[in-house]
């Protein structure tokens, strides 16, 4: 639902929620293939959404319940949280070439 509310949020004519069937049923075991295949940390190889263990119809989860305002949150933490990380790593970096906090 993250990605599809962030894709709303940048780009809402280009996702079609209406085109998923009411029918449409991720099934109980879908979650944790999706951790394992493509949310889990140790993850690095390529994962496609025609893959029927992670994905139904192109579709990986659930997107039923997003919307533009949801992505615009995801967006917003991540900007923010990027941010201090981003200065955490130059403070670290300014500490060990021991140029300090100028």
């Amino acid at each position: 639902m993250k990605e599809t509310s962030v894709m709303l949020s940048f780009s809402g004519s280009d996702v079609h929620l209406e085109r998923i069937p009411a029918t449409y049923d991720p099934g109980a075991d879908m979650p944790e293939a999706i951790r394992s295949k493509v949310i889990d940390r140790g993850t690095t190889w390529p994962w496609t959404s025609d893959d029927p263990s992670i994905a139904l119809l192109g579709i990986i989860g659930d997107a039923r319940n997003a919307s533009a305002d949801f992505g615009r949150q995801v967006i917003e933490s991540a900007v923010e949280e990027h941010g201090r990380i981003l200065s955490q790593l130059k403070k670290e970096r300014r500490e060990k070439d021991g140029r300090g906090l100028s």
